[in-house]
């Protein structure tokens, strides 16, 4: 047999239809189906809709299929036994990527090296990891075996249509899937895309009463303290306030403390958009006030605390669509589906060995690029809290001002950076030539707060206002930076309430009632006017009634691609400020 007629052998149709059917089952498998099954397993989490993710992924989904194809073509041209190789090595991959899928995953969180749970789960991760190995090298190795015993028949059976036909139930399995979940999918809002949260419905207040909340980033108690102290003309900035220095968060971090406080669901430890899907379409703070006549306006940090405007749907009222004109999908561009999507699929079908090093810096709002605005869109708010969302509300604060033309009594969350980042541009909001340093920041920060105030007394509205200014969480301390798991010292972050007609005199001192964000949300209902006894105690049942109620705070440490790992719960009773009253209940080892 010469050469031309040993190729023309090789092109048969059953190596044609094994490439056809592997490299169709292969594509399809890591570049639709499992992006298809993450996005219908978690809609609310994405910023656009459906028909946006399925249409690129499926083009994505041919062009490597018959790229693959090409490839697999142009091996077997060159090399019939490096074809062999190649083909049984990309099939093992396809079966330990579905076995992966459906026996492996959800059994354990995913984890950091960092994570300080990561060495319970050392064993798994060593059995997954080598299960997937094997699985993955098994056809090889069946092949290998049939060419040294060409004689075995266990080795011989389904040599040459058992690859192909796998592969066609792979993708017919997964197809029929896909299918299924299609059908029972609800109708998705075709603007979705086009939504975001916007500035200005937060500038309209109420003349029959507000409730304004300012979280200040990492507003600890002693810098409160301290802060007082530096600038004592901010005990008339905060006139008819109290300051409860005796307040802790529930956690170290943002996530998952102000997500907790606002939809009063408790953290279980599972992936951020899981959690926030989770925790917003259940009985939340904003739907409770939505549902009895208010007005809701809030400015997240959209990384901790939503996945996109879809959680927020019907109980949010600062949520706008623009023109087409205005904003177009990210298809393949930097942080674009295609892009994003294949991460997410890759951490879906890799054992869990390698799952951290792929989801890196994918935080809970992983489609935050799949759609780009126009320059022109200026009220848009932005998806991270920092100093640019801080000089972004301050500039909107004074280009748009409030008004007093809510039809609704109005409830507003608004977060800023606080003392996350000293920076020279916050500082000059107060003094241009301040040394950038936390305090100076601080007090910047409070003179948004003080032209906010001022204009609400220009409105006449001040009075009738509830207006709340807290922390997230106190300073984070060094220890937390690496994987420990202990405090060596109190944490308390900053509380200062100014209810409806307080008294219109200096800056009052609490340093007794034992309060925490936990009471956050029951706090605020009550405030409001409503029943709050299904989110527990409120900070006036707390401050009236002197009560001691059981108070938590959790440590995490960020393991740096938008995961938080438990480390540590404490139990604080008493004074939280002195350390000795803190009670170590589970070190997270």
């Amino acid at each position: 047999m010469n050469k031309a007629e040993s190729k023309r052998k090789c092109f048969n149709k059953r190596n044609e239809l094994l490439i056809f059917l592997l490299s169709t089952a292969f594509g399809f498998t890591v570049f639709f189906f499992s992006p298809f099954d993450i996005f219908t397993d978690n809609p609310t989490a994405f910023s656009v809709g459906l028909k946006y993710v399925a249409f690129t992924m499926l083009i994505s989904s041919a062009l490597i299929t018959l790229l693959t194809v090409g490839l697999l073509n142009l091996l077997l041209f060159f090399s019939k036994e490096a074809f062999s190789v190649i083909v049984r090595l990309l099939f093992g991959v396809l079966l330990a990527f579905c076995t992966q899928k459906l026996f492996f995953n959800g059994r354990m969180p995913v984890l950091h090296r960092e994570d300080a749970r990561y060495e319970r789960y050392v064993p798994e991760i060593a059995v997954n990891t080598v299960v997937f190995t094997i699985i993955l090298l098994l056809p090889l190795v069946l092949y290998i075996l049939r060419k040294l015993m060409p004689q075995n028949r266990f080795f011989v059976f389904g040599k040459d249509w058992f690859m192909p036909c796998a592969s066609a139930v792979i993708f017919t399995v997964q197809l029929a899937s896909a299918v299924i979940s299609v059908s029972g999918a609800a109708d998705e809002d075709e603007s979705l895309y086009r939504q975001y949260l916007s500035y200005k419905p937060v500038m309209s207040l109420s003349q029959e009463g507000n409730i304004v909340v300012f979280l200040s980033d990492r507003l600890d108690g002693i810098w409160m303290d301290e802060m007082l102290e530096k600038y004592p003309e901010l005990n008339e900035s905060f006139s008819g306030f109290t300051f409860y220095r005796n307040n802790v968060s529930q956690g170290t971090s943002t996530f998952p403390a102000v997500p907790q406080m606002l939809t009063g669901k408790t953290y279980d430890d599972s992936e951020w958009h899981d959690y926030l899907s989770e925790a917003w379409s259940g009985d939340t703070l904003t739907s409770r006030l939505k549902k009895n006549g208010y007005n809701i306006n809030i400015l997240p940090d959209c990384i901790t605390t939503v996945s996109s405007t879809a959680q927020l749907a019907g109980q949010c009222d600062n949520i706008l669509t623009l023109d087409e004109s205005e904003v177009s999908v990210n298809y393949f561009g930097k942080k674009g589906i295609f892009s994003m999507m294949s991460r997410l699929s890759l951490a879906e079908l890799l054992p869990y060995q390698f799952k951290p090093s792929v989801l890196y810096w994918v935080g809970a709002n992983f489609s935050r690029g799949f759609v780009n605005y126009s320059a022109s869109v200026s009220d848009n708010m932005r998806y991270a809290v920092g100093i640019e969302s801080d000089i972004q509300f301050y500039d909107c604060l004074n280009r748009y001002g409030l008004n007093s033309g809510s039809e609704n009594k109005t409830f507003s969350f608004i977060h800023l950076n606080g003392a996350h980042t000293p920076t020279a541009e916050i500082a000059s909001l107060y003094d241009p030539t301040a040394e950038p340093d936390l305090y100076a920041t601080l007090r910047g920060d409070f003179e948004i707060l003080s032209e906010y105030f001022r204009q609400m007394k220009e409105l006449g509205i001040y009075d009738n206002s509830t207006i709340i200014v807290l922390g997230d969480h106190g300073r984070v301390p060094r220890e937390l930076e690496g994987a420990q798991t202990r405090l060596d010292g109190a944490i308390t972050s900053a509380l200062l309430i100014k209810p409806a007609h307080a008294d219109s005199e200096k800056l009052r001192t609490d340093s007794h009632s034992e309060l925490s964000t936990q009471f956050f949300a029951a706090s605020v209902l009550e405030y409001a006017g409503i029943d709050h006894s299904d989110f527990g105690y409120s900070y006036n049942d707390i401050i009236k009634n002197n009560l001691s109620p059981e108070r938590y705070m959790q440590t995490f440490h960020f393991c740096g691609y938008g995961r938080m790992a438990y480390q540590s719960e404490y139990k604080i009773t008493g004074n939280a400020m002195d350390f000795n009253n803190w009670e170590l209940v589970d070190c997270g080892e």
